[in-house]
């Protein structure tokens, strides 16, 4: 039963065409190995914590904690001790201590949201937990054993960290077993916004009582016209804000969206310029390079 319901969660937030059914279908391999590192890669908003939890809703370690650890804007070393705990008192006073969430986490998941932002010294001793399952408390001398699956994202993109000398090498290797890439909204096929666009509604008409229950054609169109440069996270704060504004209609129209998304790919009356496939593969790929501000390595992994 629980990795029914961990599919299906993962199919909620992926959707229906072939190319995310086969990515549901990695994540559920990966899932199953529980003792493999996940690493979730993707731009921000491309629901990569949503992602963590439901992967390990479907693994054997569901009903144990699953423990999250923001990297990015922490104060420096405070990342050490909020991981691995601290020892301190001296000869006059009774030694004490401070749990570390790897400790916490024992038996469990511990996942490290945007890992990039991690300092050097910790991503040593990280390096070590990941392979000896072993660390210590910052002004301990004892070592500590944990059992603690690794579960990591991150929205930049770990190679260039890597040649840039903010990132270690060997961390990355050891991490990137079998790396998941999470598309944003504007790779994805269209069934699988449509999806989306339902499920999140679903979610908010729950919150918003009073609220329209479907889109109207051109409202929809507009959607998949987008962009989405904020992905899920944009799309779900476009979609509250019409239902808000739209309270007591039937169902949304384009007047209920933003501006900026009314104005979303152009009038919808365009006429059709026929085109060869290879003009439109260039297009596309022109696209994607401008989309990631011409980083190749990026647009490639997209497309």
């Amino acid at each position: 039963m629980r990795e029914r319901r961990g599919l299906k969660g993962v199919g909620a937030l992926l959707g229906t065409s072939p190319a995310m059914r086969e990515l549901a279908h990695q994540i559920e391999l990966l899932s199953s190995s529980e003792r493999t590192t996940v690493l979730l890669l993707g731009e921000q908003g491309t629901a990569k914590g949503q992602m963590a939890y439901a992967m390990h809703a479907m693994s054997d370690r569901a009903d144990k904690p699953f423990i999250e650890v923001v990297c990015a804007g922490a104060a420096e070393g405070s990342l050490d001790v909020e991981l691995f705990g601290e020892e301190f008192g001296g000869a006059r006073e009774a030694p004490a201590r401070r749990l570390g969430l790897a400790e916490v986490a024992d038996k469990g998941a511990l996942l490290l949201d945007e890992i990039a932002a991690l300092e050097m010294p910790v991503q040593s001793k990280l390096l070590r937990l990941l392979e000896a399952q072993r660390f210590r408390r910052v002004g301990g001398v004892q070592d500590i054993a944990v059992d603690v699956r690794m579960v990591v994202t991150s929205s930049r993109d770990l190679v260039e960290e890597v040649q840039g000398g903010r990132f270690r090498e060997d961390l990355y290797y050891r991490l990137s077993v079998m790396p998941v890439v999470l598309p944003p909204l504007r790779a994805r096929a269209r069934e699988d916004l449509v999806a989306l666009i339902d499920r999140i509604m679903g979610e908010l008409k729950r919150q918003l009582p009073h609220s329209a229950e479907e889109l109207s054609e051109g409202a929809l169109e507009q959607l998949l016209r987008h962009a989405w440069p904020g992905n899920i996270r944009e799309l779900r704060n476009v979609l509250e804000r019409a239902m808000i504004v739209g309270r007591g209609a039937r169902q949304l129209t384009v007047e209920h969206l933003p501006p900026d998304v009314r104005r979303a790919g152009g009038s919808a009356g365009t006429r059709h310029e026929p085109r060869s496939l290879h003009d439109v593969e260039r297009a596309h790929i022109e696209r994607t390079l401008h989309a990631h501000n011409e980083n190749r390595t990026r647009a490639a992994r997209e497309l």
